[in-house]
């Protein structure tokens, strides 16, 4: 799948097109390497790249995926850099650390933690489409839905539909977030549904989810671009009809178990 991207047209000339832009002094460069990338969602219909390119844009340019991620960020949280550095010179590492929110969450103290490429793609291998991302991160979407909710537009006051992906806050708000797609999907609001969270068996919100069927994955999941497993188990709850296909398509990343009565 990598290859085929970079035999496509749109590929190679953003690949020409930030080469020369990476010459370019360093904030600058940042800069206008994000917002080339984001020139993109208008013109090739590609607002969510996805692991698979950013890998290749980043080998082939010969940079980290982390800062290439922060491109885009700062691109598209500030189009004007003037308005940024207001004639002051700051440095690409001031930018990164304090006009930045965190691009991948996967330190122990983060209560966001973006999802891994293979639950997604089994999701939608699943569900065949996702029309509902509530809990996205607001710079860097790595879900393929048709439409996200960000923080800023606070998920949990507005109404869900169809089929939905949701991997919430790991704070004390995970509960309200588990309670709106049960009952989202209670009043079918909702048509299906996988929620992505930690295996917490002692909880209030656990025991919320106890009649849809869970798969407890194996071992512990690497987040974002973190090298480091995640410091806790989690695991994969179906709200749904498709029951079996849920089994079919996530038992060979863990366990599945159903309420017996």
């Amino acid at each position: 799948m990598n290859d085929l991207i970079k035999h496509d047209e749109w590929y190679r000339q953003l690949i020409d097109d930030l080469r020369l832009i990476n010459f370019q002094k360093i904030v600058q460069a940042k800069h206008e390497i994000g917002k080339r990338i984001l020139k993109d969602e208008l013109k090739f219909g590609k607002p969510k790249y996805g692991d698979h390119t950013i890998e290749n844009l980043a080998k082939d340019l010969d940079v980290d995926k982390s800062d290439l991620k922060r491109c885009i960020q700062f691109a598209k949280k500030y189009p004007n850099l003037e308005k940024v550095t207001a004639g002051h010179q700051l440095s690409w590492r001031y930018i990164r650390k304090n006009l930045l929110p965190e691009s991948v969450h996967f330190s122990s103290e983060s209560t966001e933690w973006t999802t891994p490429e293979i639950i997604i793609e089994k999701t939608i291998q699943l569900l065949g489409e996702i029309d509902l991302d509530p809990c996205s991160n607001p710079d860097f979407p790595n879900v393929p839905a048709k439409n996200h909710f960000s923080k800023i537009d606070n998920g949990l006051e507005k109404d869900w539909y169809g089929k939905v992906y949701m991997n919430p806050p790991y704070g004390n708000v995970i509960k309200k977030w588990i309670e709106k797609v049960c009952t989202e999907y209670e009043k079918d609001n909702i048509k299906e549904a996988i929620v992505l969270v930690p295996s917490r068996t002692d909880t209030e919100w656990f025991r919320r989810l106890v009649n849809h069927p869970r798969c407890f994955i194996w071992g512990r999941l690497k987040f974002g671009d973190s090298g480091n497993s995640a410091p806790f188990s989690s695991m994969i709850v179906y709200l749904g009809r498709s029951i079996n296909g849920f089994i079919e398509i996530f038992s060979d990343i863990g366990d599945i178990y159903n309420l017996i009565k």
